[in-house]
């Protein structure tokens, strides 16, 4: 009886989100059961815990041993494979067995494929996540079979999330409505379970600026010492929040953060997302030498996993790379590494942020034929339909190709205009440049230049160089020759606004920080990042910036 009301102390303390005390109280519970088949079940759910939310790897490892002990020759329950198979990959194993030992267990598992069997919901779940790193058709077919078998209905969780993530691009944004849905009713769910998952789902079909506070909030509780796993999961979905919205030097602070914490706790496999981030802000800035050796740290990590889905993605910071470099050809190979020219890779959703990448380098490269076939592929596909920002890139994509100027003009102001096309600010500002360019080849020279001045104006703002070189290059032969100033807002964060303001009144680096409880290189490095993206080259101009509220 004691250890059943600890059972629900634990269930009690998971829902308000304190994974830790649930691990504890499952724990306890285990010690006192009177079953040994009970006290390894409970060792084992405690353990998952300890995977997949606390991100205590060393303790859910010591907890797995604890739940053999208790019953050494029965079949490892759903949550002990489930949590074995995280610890076995975060710890050198491969993708290919972690996932082979969790497969055996579900489908031999005393569960009768019972919708609410909890187990087999978070066996399933993990499944998903292996077949998103191992990267094979076939791994896919099989999940979506056992998927099939589960009655009387999927939980409604993981069905949007398996519908939502692994092939987004075929999917046609099937699930986007009803995950808006379940996200706003999620705003003030403290599970961090749920929220993580529905935080997933939300990535590729661009719905995780509602999931910042969920988000945030598991930040702050791994940093007040609770989960860990958790707040590596929440700085990777802030991470791709805020590389869609320009915000890279937010990108690189929780990018560089999340890498140390999955050194610190062992997550030896995870921190390849992080390199992927670094990477990317690091091509954007220009220092091409550093994104590709993040790139090529990034493969290393994931290879020896044999996480081929995974590998796959640093071949995005390197198509960003060979752009910034003006590296046609070698765009254009590393962005088909992702999805092959005229297809969309099944179950490889981030082909789609490479898909007008891969048309502009292929056209750039004398490609026009591959061009107009990934065009193609991307209408047939619906990527459109995925969600605004993928409905702009296919527009201007279309644009690309277009045979005549009336016709593409046509389609780039559609891109432009699309609703909220101007809250992906690089993506935006890429498809101006590309407008621009067009026009400008064609002799609409006026409409070229306020096209290309306002992306560059963007490009600037958000520190892109090699786009602003890129966009001066093509206002010089319009009569544009120094780069103006940018005019517009300046998105700066709480953080930055504070401290601009603190050192425009003459306060020193260590001044600042004694005010904000942060260290003086940390106030340097703020300072460093915002004065481009302000358009000052020294402290004494950022009385006048602050003098004009407007701009910040």
């Amino acid at each position: 009886m004691i250890a059943s009301a600890l059972e629900n102390v634990a269930r009690r303390a998971l829902s308000r989100g304190d994974a830790g005390a649930a691990v504890t109280a499952l724990s306890r519970a285990a010690r006192l059961s009177t079953s040994e088949r009970e006290a390894s079940r409970r060792f084992a759910e405690a353990a998952f815990l300890g995977a997949d939310v606390t991100g205590e790897l060393a303790l859910a490892q010591r907890l797995l041993e604890r739940a053999h002990a208790q019953a050494p020759a029965m079949l490892p329950t759903l949550h002990a494979a489930a949590a074995a198979s995280y610890v076995l990959v975060n710890g050198g194993g491969d993708v290919h067995t972690a996932r082979a030992l969790l497969v055996g267990a579900i489908e031999n598992g005393d569960h009768s494929w019972r919708a609410d069997d909890l187990g087999l919901t978070e066996a399933l779940t993990t499944l998903l996540q292996l077949c998103s790193w191992a990267g094979r058709d076939d791994y896919w077919a099989h999940f979506y079979g056992l998927l099939d078998r589960v009655t009387p209905q999927v939980p409604e969780v993981l069905f949007i999330y398996s519908r939502t993530f692994p092939d987004t691009a075929h999917a046609g944004g099937v699930g986007r409505t009803r995950l808006v849905e379940l996200i706003g009713e999620d705003g003030t769910d403290s599970d961090p379970i749920r929220a993580t998952r529905l935080n997933t789902a939300a990535i590729y079909v661009d719905l995780l600026p509602g999931c910042r506070q969920s988000a945030w909030r598991m930040i702050e509780d791994g940093r007040a010492g609770g989960g860990v796993r958790s707040s590596v999961a929440a700085h990777m979905q802030l991470c791709l929040d805020d590389f869609a919205h320009g915000r890279f030097h937010e990108q690189r602070e929780l990018a560089s953060s999340a890498l140390a914490m999955c050194r610190q706790h062992g997550y030896g496999f995870i921190e390849f997302y992080f390199l992927l981030h670094l990477a990317l802000v690091a091509a954007i800035r220009g220092d091409i030498e550093e994104a590709h050796r993040l790139a090529d740290e990034l493969t290393a990590v994931t290879s020896a996993r044999k996480a081929d889905g995974s590998q796959r993605l640093a071949n995005h910071p390197r198509v960003l790379a060979a752009a910034a470099a003006e590296d046609w050809e070698s765009c254009f190979l590393h962005a088909s590494a992702l999805s092959p020219a005229g297809q969309l890779r099944r179950f490889a959703p981030h082909a789609m942020w490479v898909a007008f990448d891969l048309v502009e380098s292929a056209l750039k490269s004398g490609r026009a034929e591959s061009a107009h076939d990934h065009v193609s592929a991307m209408i047939t596909c619906g990527v459109a339909a995925v969600s605004p920002r993928m409905e702009m890139l296919t527009l201007a994509s279309r644009g690309m190709v277009a045979p005549t100027l009336t016709e593409a003009s046509e389609l780039f102001e559609a891109a432009t205009n699309v609703r909220g096309a101007q809250e992906w600010p690089f993506d935006f500002a890429r498809v101006e440049l590309a407008f621009g360019e067009r026009l400008r080849r064609e002799g609409t020279l006026e409409r070229a230049r306020q096209l290309i001045l306002d992306a560059r104006d963007i490009f600037l703002r958000l520190g892109a160089q090699p786009w602003v070189d890129r966009s001066s290059s093509e206002l010089r032969p319009l009569g544009v020759t120094t780069p103006r100033a940018p005019s517009d807002h300046v998105d700066l964060s709480e953080r930055e606004r504070d401290i601009v303001r603190l050192a425009a009144q003459g306060l020193s680096n260590r001044e600042i920080g004694a005010a904000l409880f942060i260290s003086p290189r940390t106030v340097g490095g703020y300072l460093y990042r915002v004065f481009p993206r302000l358009g000052v080259t020294k402290r004494s101009q950022l009385r006048d910036v602050v003098g004009t509220e407007a701009r910040i």
